[in-house]
Order: structure tokens, then C-alpha cells, then sequence
């Protein structure tokens, strides 16, 4: 038993002076933007029923047409009145224009195809009919296919569809005719999410870009933060390092307070906190980035205000796929890759035989300087003997592969749709021992309770598996000792195995005077393994009444439990340059950390939609609260007495004898001998109450105002308060009556945002004040004591952002090109800088709002698709962006910040009033040192100073050179131009996909020189310095130094423009070709979809430094493109294979 139903869809009213007795007189002149009525809507109210075939008679259809002035339908065709063969809403016309195509007669000439858009996906219910004929025709089905009998003279078919171009094409002797349909820009448009909604692409006032799924496809990164890069412009995304969990740095606009500069993350509506390169235990890590449908970046004041507390910094909005209607689609999407270490991130230092060379050249060297003979030790006699030696970089790394699985399945019916995916990701890390695993399930049900009320549920845990090793430097600080450092510099004459073929304990060699640990031994023994447990869930109620009101109220809940376990052995060596102590092993030790975080939501929301002529109007009124809480705990014990136990015992531990605490002879006893751990809880709490109104007329004129006030328990009672406003206003010029309408350009708008935003990232104490415990003595013994050690500051306010941006977006010929253009300024006032204190207090510093920064600059996309035929599509899109920054003022004296990284980069960090964040300052390397200028009195000079001696600019111009008082400015770290590039090119069944980022104007300070061109003989150096001054020589061009004299300090481990590199890069930062199997498997009814594809991550980087030029964050934004050895990053090569059923 076949029947067909037809249900009111869209904008549906009885037509003036008529009403249809069938309908339901509640339901009569129904205006509502969602299906309203469940039911039978032919005249008395009948169901057409047939045994042998679906067809509705014209003359019902076209009667009900006449009585109802409806914009669509839902057409449904059953089988059995239970199964659903083909559902879809489609406008009332067309409707009309099937049922004359059903009542179609015999025919001479059968024709089959299928039917697809641009991105070859299948087209359902396309209209296909015999052009010049429409009484014989037919509809695509679910999967794309037709078939349709034509007379014998027929010569050409049509295919038209809702939204698409109408396209003929010529039969000719073909029986089956495939279709790609292009899109109708004329009636499509990007629809994106906004803060608390979403817009089409068009209609939106202010800076926002929209990342789709497609453009996420099959990339091998750990977290989707990654797959942005180059992607929209003014935001910045550097991967400083390559260790599989490590997250990016993400910057909008550039720096703009002296803490956190991350945006604010919402997924599905859930403000998820900000995160920016989290050293360990990375939070964006848990998302799987196949779950997520669109990524919406908003930059601009009016997009941001209505999250103003947080939003300062930007606002990254993500959606996850959702339901749709239909029978179950099962999807399957998988890749395997192997990863190795580019080439730029091996270090090029010298071998052993050229390392001991060196070692002999420098004591002839010093020797002849002295006038003295040079006394050769033996082991340095024959240098060639040593051959390569060690490699210890290569050592410790290694091809690492990489393996991903997503499933999902996705379906429902009109009232109830599902999407429930499944995913596991795990990749070793290109350093051994390291690796990361990924496991998790994401449930999302939408389903309509009554025709006025609507349920949305998620559901996602997640777990990740971490072991990171001792592979990268903490919060991206300078750690001599570390392995990656260690690899770099350590003896390569030191054998990494014994005679045995054990691991080695040491880098002893014969060639310089300090060793560490050996590296490979350190990570194969020492153990620093994350475990992350996440669960989110979120329960969203939608309640539509009185024809225009819609209400929602969601509750939302997330909870990540982390936790951490470090072990060291005794026998590795630590931060200094002695072996290990064995009675008791000093090093070793054993760390249990948990931490665990519960954030809550509840949100209630109301809005009024009307349309009425030319007139809209949009309004939101809305009350949130969320809470936070974290609860952090961390215990270990050192000096183990069993390490096979590698769990914390107290029992495992060398005791403290108390007489030790009182004998001069022992060393620190407290700080020898000890337990260590403590316990943190935190609870914030915020309220807002939020506000927008959005009036527009004729598609012309558009203005929408929001405010949010917030209420934080950051701050103190009577300053936790604020209100962020914002106003837009848009203008399509192109809609005005006197406005070209043949000419290029089709589409011009102007868009103006002004607004007010806030950023409450602050800890709870600077405005209560901590106390620290510090010991003394009274009465001659050891006292436990505390005091205050930060001054409290009740006075302390939220951080302002006041921001202006002004747009133009012009679309020419006919949208197949587009062009955004937003200047903007912004600054950041009430910033917090410490205000010195007076020294009787006690105190150095109070923090204090007595801070501003501006930045203000220009953002330009062009995308388009220039190309759109149906076997060859070229789509592509390139933006770029220049922001200037600027310090104000820095609390109450504007003096200047100096920022000095580990190790020996002394103050090469500055920052002042009048310029931009972390300027780089050192000495001015002019060269080398004559003997003419070694003879003249006038020429500056340093102890020690001798022929072929580097020569610096004397800075102060006191006729002396003096470290940190010559220092002169060497460079901007900030880029003046960032930019990315984005192209999809689809031929035929063939698709091509490439990503590009880069930089230019920017400067890196390279920390490694100033130890790699050291020519003191301490630790293994660059080859450059095979090409250093000699004695003797009259070449004083050479730029690496003499090593006649032992001044090393005045040489190159100082900050010098020696370690300035040049910050610019290309970065090819993806590659994927793929085919579509389409063809193959019309054969067939198993598999709907096919495709393997084949690609390459950061195919290519083009820059002078020797490294990644996404140099690692430090741990505060003023210090910026400071470069140590961090965690190398890798070329990817991957095989990936889509399939859905």
C-alpha cells in the first residue's frame, strides 16, 4: 500500500476570503517557520492511496494550492505506511510540477544517472524532465539516482532544483547522463553561528569567518586549533612545538593584556574557557575535529559584547554535527600516517673527528698567541680517528606512526534526528618513549516533543592517554639540561652503548669537560605519563508560542579529571654536571598529580522574530550563571630507598634525621630530604544578563544593538560589576534603487561596529592578598611562619576593551568573487602591571589597573570561485593582515618591563611606552677586532679583548663595552604581515586541497647561538665555527670569534645581534589529492560513497631559521619569539579512506 502526504511547511496561510473546510480551524492562517501541522491537508482531508504506484492526481493538488498561500510543502512518500522512502520539503510549485510528471505515458528510450552538487554529493528530489516537455519527467531519489523513459525524439534532458543553477543538457545516443548541479548564488548563502544564534553569511555585521567541516577533512593533527592556521585572517596560529599533545598559541589581533591572550571557546553555545599552548595536558586535545560541523571566528566588538566578560581577546564559536532527516547513513573515515622530523630541526653540529679537531686548533691557537709551544694531549693527537661519533639527536628520534578511526551514524525523521560518532586517534611521537591516544564518543539527539516544543540532548565523554617524557622545556623556558638541549650539545665522542650494549648513563666522552645524562637513557627511564578523562553534557529545552516567541533554556555540565604520575631514577643525571649520588640517589623521585574541573551552566533565553513587508525584527533578552571549580592535588617523595616501587609511599623514602637540621656540614637538609605536596581549590562564579536587538529594512539597512552586564566573584563586592555595550550598523549599498545592476559588481555592503568588551582572567588573590609560608628562627631553632607575600588590592577592576572596526564586503560577477576589507583599533585600558612599592613596606609590587595597549590594523580576504563548470571546479582564498602594536602606559611611572628567559639571555626582552610588546635588546656585533683597532686607545674595548675578538657597538658611547650597558635596540619580534592561502580544485572524480600560512617583517631571538657559536670548547658547537678567525690569519671578515683568549662571557653567551634571525616563513602547511569512486559503485547497493585520498602536513617551510619558525610560547606575552630546542615538528605523510553506507 503506497499513500502520499502532504504537510504544511514554511510561510502557509489560507488565501484572502478562502478557507479550506479540511483544515483544522486552530491551524487556520498559521505563520510559524517550522512544520505546524501533522495531518492531511487534500481537500477532505482524504489520503490518496494506490496498490500499484505513488501519484497524486493534478486536480487535488493544484485546488489546494489555489486555497493556501504556502511556501512549501513536505512531500512524503511511504511504503506501508511505516517506511519512509524519500522525505523532502519542497516549494508547493514544485510539488505541483511532480504531480504533471507522474502522470506521465509509455516511452521509447530509458535513461539512468545521477545527480550531484559541486562537491560530489548526492542531490535528492532534483526535478528531471525532457526540456520543451514538462509532462514527462521524474526525481532524483536518496542517493542521487534517477531513471527516466523519454520518447525516441527527445533531445535534451533538464534538471532543476531548489537552490541550483537549472541546467540542460544534450542527450545524443547516451542511455546514461551523470549531473553536476552548480549552486545558485542568487539564492544560497553561507548561514554562520553567532554569539547566541547564527546569521547568514551576508547578513552578518562585523569581523566574522566561518571554517566548515570540509576544510577539516582528514588532517592529521592532534586538536583542531591546528587545522586553522592561515585560514582567517588577523588570527594567528603558532605550533611551536611537535610533542603529539601540545596545543597552539592563538592569537586575534595580536597581544593585548599582560596575561592570557587566548579567545574564549564556546561549543554549542557552552563557554569552555580560554586556552592558549597549554604545556601539558591540553584541553582542545579531547575534541575530536571529524565531530565538528563549522567553526565560526568572530574578531570585531559588536560580535563578541554579548560574552563580554571573556570575550575580549576574540571569540572562536564551534558547532558539532548534528542530526538530519533521513534513513540512517553510516560513515566511516579513517587514516594511517607516518611522521619523521623535517630536516630544518636537525641540529648541524660537529662531528667528533671535527669537534677534536677544533680542541687542537684552539690550544695551537692560544698557544701561538702566547708565543709559546703548543702541548698536544693524547687525545687529541690523531682527530680524524673519531669519525662521526655519536649522533645523539638522531639517537633519541625516530619515523613515528600515526593511525585515526571516526565512525558515525546519522539519520531521524522530520520530528526526531540523531548523530552519534565514535573515534580513536594514536600517534607516536617523532621522540621515542612519547605518543599520545585519543578515545571519544560524541551523542547529539534533537527530537520535537509536541509541534510547540523541542529537546536537545548531548552527550560526550572523551578520554586522552599522554606520554610526553621529559621532551619539552616548561611553559617554553630555557632548560640547559634538557634532552633536546642535551642532544644538541653533548660529547659526540661519548659512546651511547656499552660494551654490553646497554644504554650508557652519561654523555663522558673525551672531548669536553661537562656531561649530562645521557638522553635516550633519561627518556627510556624517566616516566611522565597524562591520563585526561573528559564528559560533557548538555540538555537544551525550545519552547515557540504566541507565533513569533521562542524560548530556550539549557543546562550544561563539564567535568575533565586529569591525572599525572612522574618517576626519575636515581641514576639519571641531574641539572648539573656530576654523576648521580647513590647513598641516598638524590635524584630520584616519584610524583602523583589529579586535578579536576566542574564547570556548570544554566541559561535561559528569549527571542522575537517578526517579518512584516519590508520590515524585520530580531530580539534577545537572556540570563546565564555559570560556575567553576578546581581542585588540584600533587604529592611526591625524592631520595627513594626502592625504586622498582615508582609509586608515592611514604614509606619509600630516606627519612630526616632531626639533629640533620641543625648541622652546618649537611647541605640544605630540608630542601635533601623531603616530602613534597599541596592542594588547591578554587570556586568563580559569573552571572550575565544579556541583550540584543536587531532591526532590518529591505534588505538594505541594518542595525543591531547588544549589552551584556557580568558579575564576577574575581573581583571584590564592589567592583565585580560591568556592563559591555556594542552597536552595529550594516548598509547594502547594492540593494539601493540607483545601483548598477548589470555591472561587476553585484554586491556591496558597509558595516560599522562599535563596542565595549572585558577580560576578567585574574586570580582571586591580587585583590585579596596571599599568604606564603616563611620560616625563621626564635629561641635559636627552626620556626614554621607565615606572612603575607602578595599585597591585596581591593580596587581592582575588570580590563576594558574598547574597540571600533569599519568593513566593506563587495561581490563580483554574480558572488563568483568576494572581498572582505575591515580596518580596526582597539584598546586595552585597566591593565594589570605591578605599582612599585616603597621599599620600608616590604613589598616590590601591588598589582594595580594602571595599563593600555592599542592595536589597531587591517584585514583583506579575496575568495572566490573563478572556475565553476561541471567536470573542473577552482575555488580558492587568500587573506592577509597587519596589526600595530603599541604600549600606552605601564603602571604609574611607565617604566620599562626587561624580561630576561633561562640561561644566559640577560634582559634581551624589553618592553616600553611607545613601542611594541618584547622588543629584543643586546649588543651590536660590528665584527672583529684588527690589530689596528687593537692598537688604537680610541677604539672601545672589553677585558680580554684581542685580534679577532668580536667588536660591538659601544651603545652609551662612555668609550667602554659593558654587557647590559651597551645594549642597543636589535628588532621587533611582532610580524608585520600575516597571510594564508587556501585552494580547492575538483576535476571530475579528482579533488586537490592545499593550505599555506606565513609571516613577514618579523624577528626571532635564537637562544641556542649564543651556547652553539660559544668557541670556549664547552659544549658542541655549529659548524659555523669551522669558518672562525685564527690566529695569525688576515682575514678579519669571518664572523665566528678567535678562541685565543677565554672571554667567553663577552663573546657570544650574551644577547647579541649574532642570535637576530629573520622571523619570515612560508609554511605549506597541507597537501590532500583524493578520488571519488562514484562511478565504481553504481555497480553495486552495499557502499554509497568512496574516497582515498593521499596528503602531506607542513609539506614545506621557507625561512633563514634553522627550526620552527612558530617559535614555542614562553610563559609570558611580552617575551615573544625567544627560541630554545623545543619539541621538533614533523612532515606527515598519510593515506586516508571515506566511505559511508
Amino acid at each position: 500500500m503506497f499513500k502520499w502526504q502532504l504537510t504544511l511547511h514554511g510561510t502557509c496561510a489560507p488565501a484572502p476570503g478562502l478557507l479550506s473546510p479540511s483544515i483544522p480551524e486552530n491551524d487556520r492562517g498559521s505563520t510559524s517557520s517550522e512544520p505546524k501541522v501533522s495531518g492531511i491537508f487534500l481537500p477532505g482531508n482524504r489520503i490518496l492511496q494506490d496498490a500499484n504506484a505513488p501519484r497524486l492526481p493534478v486536480p487535488l493538488l493544484a485546488e489546494f494550492s489555489k486555497t493556501h498561500l504556502c511556501s512549501s510543502l513536505i512531500f512524503t512518500h511511504y511504503v506501508l505506511n511505516e517506511i519512509t522512502i524519500m522525505q523532502k520539503v519542497i516549494p508547493i510549485s514544485v510539488a505541483l510540477f511532480m504531480c504533471l510528471l507522474s502522470a506521465t505515458g509509455f516511452a521509447q528510450r530509458v535513461i539512468t544517472g545521477n545527480v550531484t552538487d559541486t562537491d560530489r554529493e548526492a542531490l535528492i528530489g532534483v526535478s528531471i524532465y525532457v526540456d520543451g516537455n514538462t509532462t514527462i519527467g521524474t526525481v532524483s531519489d536518496l542517493d542521487g539516482n534517477y531513471e527516466l523513459t523519454v520518447p525516441e525524439g527527445a533531445k535534451r534532458l533538464a534538471f532543476s532544483y531548489t537552490g541550483y543553477k537549472r541546467k540542460v543538457v544534450t542527450l545524443g545516443n547516451r542511455t546514461r547522463l551523470n549531473v553536476v548541479m552548480e549552486p545558485d548564488t542568487e539564492i544560497l548563502d553561507e548561514v554562520v553561528v553567532i554569539a547566541y544564534g547564527e546569521e547568514k553569511k551576508a547578513d552578518v555585521i562585523g569581523a566574522t569567518d566561518n571554517i566548515t567541516s570540509r576544510q577539516l577533512e582528514n588532517l592529521p593533527v592532534p586538536s583542531f586549533d591546528q587545522a586553522l592556521a592561515g585560514q582567517i585572517p588577523g588570527l594567528q596560529v603558532r605550533t611551536g612545538s611537535g610533542r603529539p599533545d601540545a596545543g597552539s598559541e592563538l592569537l586575534i589581533r595580536g597581544i593585548g593584556t599582560t596575561g592570557n591572550n587566548a579567545p574564549l571557546i564556546v561549543v554549542d553555545g557552552v563557554p569552555y574557557g580560554t586556552y592558549n599552548n597549554s604545556e601539558q595536558d591540553n584541553f582542545l586535545s579531547l575534541f575530536n575535529p571529524n565531530d565538528i560541523e563549522s567553526i565560526s571566528v568572530v574578531r570585531d566588538a559588536s560580535g563578541k559584547a554579548l560574552y563580554g566578560a571573556r570575550a575580549g581577546n576574540g571569540l572562536i564559536l564551534i558547532t558539532t554535527k548534528k542530526g538530519r532527516a533521513g534513513k540512517p547513513q553510516i560513515n566511516v573515515n579513517t587514516y594511517t600516517g607516518v611522521s619523521s622530523i623535517m630536516e630544518r630541526e636537525k641540529p648541524d653540529i660537529l662531528t667528533a673527528a671535527e669537534l677534536a679537531q677544533f680542541q687542537r686548533e684552539r690550544i695551537e691557537d692560544a698557544a701561538a698567541a702566547a708565543g709559546n709551544e703548543p702541548v698536544i694531549p693524547d687525545n687529541l693527537q690523531n682527530p680524524e680517528s673519531y669519525g662521526r661519533g655519536t649522533d645523539w639527536y638522531d639517537l633519541i628520534t625516530q619515523d613515528a606512526a600515526a593511525f585515526n578511526l571516526d565512525l558515525s551514524i546519522r539519520g531521524g525523521t522530520e520530528k526526531t534526528k540523531y548523530n552519534i560518532s565514535a573515534g580513536y586517534f594514536n600517534t607516536e611521537g617523532v621522540i621515542k618513549t612519547t605518543g599520545l591516544e585519543r578515545y571519544t564518543l560524541r551523542a547529539n539527539l534533537d527530537s520535537d516533543i509536541t509541534d510547540w516544543l523541542r529537546i536537545g540532548m548531548m552527550l560526550a565523554p572523551s578520554m586522552t592517554v599522554n606520554e610526553s617524557g621529559n621532551t619539552d622545556p616548561t611553559q617554553g623556558q630555557f632548560q640547559a639540561y634538557h634532552v633536546l638541549q642535551v642532544a644538541r650539545w653533548a660529547d659526540p665522542s661519548a659512546p651511547a652503548f656499552d660494551e654490553n650494549g646497554n644504554l650508557t648513563e652519561t654523555t663522558k666522552g673525551d672531548l669536553l669537560p661537562f656531561f649530562q645524562a645521557n638522553p635516550l637513557y633519561k627518556l627510556q627511564n624517566q616516566k611522565n605519563l597524562s591520563v585526561n578523562r573528559q564528559i560533557q553534557s548538555q540538555v537544551t529545552l525550545t519552547a515557540k508560542f504566541l507565533k513569533h516567541f521562542t524560548f530556550t533554556q539549557k543546562a550544561a555540565a563539564n567535568l575533565i579529571f586529569n591525572r599525572g604520575r612522574t618517576f626519575t631514577p636515581g641514576s639519571v643525571v641531574g641539572a648539573g654536571l656530576t654523576p648521580a649520588n647513590t647513598n641516598p640517589p638524590s635524584n630520584s623521585g616519584v610524583n602523583t598529580r589529579r586535578r579536576e574541573e566542574l564547570r556548570l551552566l544554566s541559561e535561559s533565553i528569549l527571542r522575537f522574530n517578526r517579518t512584516f513587508g519590508k520590515h524585520k525584527v530580531e530580539v534577545l533578552a537572556g540570563y546565564n550563571a555559570e560556575y567553576y571549580q578546581l581542585d588540584r592535588f600533587s604529592i611526591g617523595n625524592n631520595f627513594l630507598i626502592n625504586e622498582d616501587f615508582q609509586l608515592f609511599n611514604t614509606n619509600n623514602v630516606w627519612l630526616i634525621n632531626p639533629e640533620d637540621l641543625q648541622n652546618p656540614t649537611i647541605e640544605d637538609p630540608i630542601n635533601r630530604y623531603y616530602i613534597n605536596g599541596n592542594e588547591e581549590v578554587r570556586q568563580r562564579a559569573l552571572i550575565g544578563i544579556i541583550g540584543r536587538v536587531r532591526y532590518d529594512f529591505d534588505d538594505r539597512y541594518a542595525i543591531t544593538g547588544s549589552v551584556r552586564r557580568d558579575a564576577s566573584s574575581r573581583f571584590s563586592p564592589d567592583r565585580r560589576n560591568a556592563i559591555f555595550p556594542a552597536i552595529g550598523l550594516g548598509w547594502r549599498a547594492s540593494n539601493e534603487p540607483w545601483f548598477p545592476k548589470s555591472g561587476i559588481i553585484n554586491n556591496l555592503r558597509f558595516e560599522l561596529s562599535v563596542g565595549q568588551t572585558g577580560s576578567q582572567q585574574v586570580d582571586e588573590s591580587f585583590y585579596q592578598g596571599q599568604v606564603g609560608r616563611n620560616d625563621y628562627v626564635f629561641g635559636g631553632q627552626n620556626a614554621v611562619g607565615f606572612q603575607v607575600n602578595r599585597l591585596p588590592n581591593a580596587q581592582l577592576q575588570w580590563e576594558t576593551i574598547k574597540q571600533i572596526d569599519f568593513g566593506v564586503d563587495i561581490g563580483l560577477f554574480n558572488d563568483r568573487m568576494d572581498i572582505e576589507a575591515t580596518v580596526y583599533r582597539a584598546r586595552n585600558t585597566d591593565l594589570l602591571f605591578g605599582n612599585p612599592q616603597p621599599q620600608v613596606s616590604g613589598f616590590g609590587v601591588q598589582i594595580s589597573n594602571r595599563g593600555e595597549i592599542k592595536n589597531e590594523g587591517i584585514e583583506l580576504s579575496i575568495g572566490g570561485t573563478p572556475i565553476r563548470k561541471s567536470d573542473f571546479v577552482l575555488q580558492f582564498k587568500v587573506n592577509g593582515a597587519v596589526n600595530r602594536n603599541e604600549i600606552v602606559q605601564i603602571g604609574t611611572a611607565n617604566a620599562p618591563i626587561f624580561l630576561t628567559p633561562g640561561g644566559n639571555g640577560v634582559r634581551v626582552s624589553r618592553t616600553f611606552v611607545g613601542g611594541p610588546v618584547g622588543q629584543y635588546y643586546g649588543l651590536q656585533l660590528l665584527g672583529l677586532y684588527t690589530p689596528e683597532m687593537i692598537a688604537d686607545p680610541e677604539v672601545p674595548k672589553y677585558s680580554g679583548a684581542t685580534v679577532g675578538s668580536p667588536f660591538y657597538l659601544d651603545g652609551d658611547g662612555d668609550g667602554r663595552l659593558e654587557v647590559g650597558e651597551d645594549y642597543v635596540f636589535l628588532g621587533n619580534p611582532l610580524p608585520d604581515l600575516t597571510y594564508g592561502f587556501s585552494t580547492f580544485v575538483t576535476y571530475k572524480d579528482w579533488k586537490l586541497r592545499i593550505n599555506a600560512n606565513g609571516e613577514l617583517g618579523g624577528l626571532i631571538y635564537d637562544l641556542r647561538r649564543e651556547i652553539e657559536l660559544n668557541t670556549d670548547g664547552v659544549f658542541n658547537m655549529r659548524r659555523e665555527v669551522l669558518n672562525r678567525y685564527r690566529f695569525g690569519s688576515e682575514d678579519y671578515s669571518l664572523r665566528a670569534p678567535t678562541t685565543t683568549t677565554a672571554a667567553s662571557s663577552q663573546r657570544y653567551r650574551t644577547p647579541t645581534s649574532a642570535g637576530v634571525v629573520s622571523g619570515d616563513f612560508l609554511r605549506i602547511s597541507n597537501i590532500t589529492l583524493s578520488y571519488d569512486f562514484r562511478e565504481l559503485l553504481k555497480r553495486q547497493n552495499l557502499l554509497k560513497t568512496l574516497t582515498v585520498s593521499l596528503g602531506v602536513q607542513n609539506a614545506l617551510i621557507l625561512s633563514e631559521f634553522q627550526g620552527n619558525p612558530e617559535v614555542k610560547r614562553q610563559g609570558n606575552p611580552f617575551e615573544r619569539n625567544i627560541a630554545y630546542s623545543s619539541y621538533p615538528i614533523t612532515r606527515t605523510f598519510t593515506f586516508g579512506l571515506k566511505t559511508s553506507l
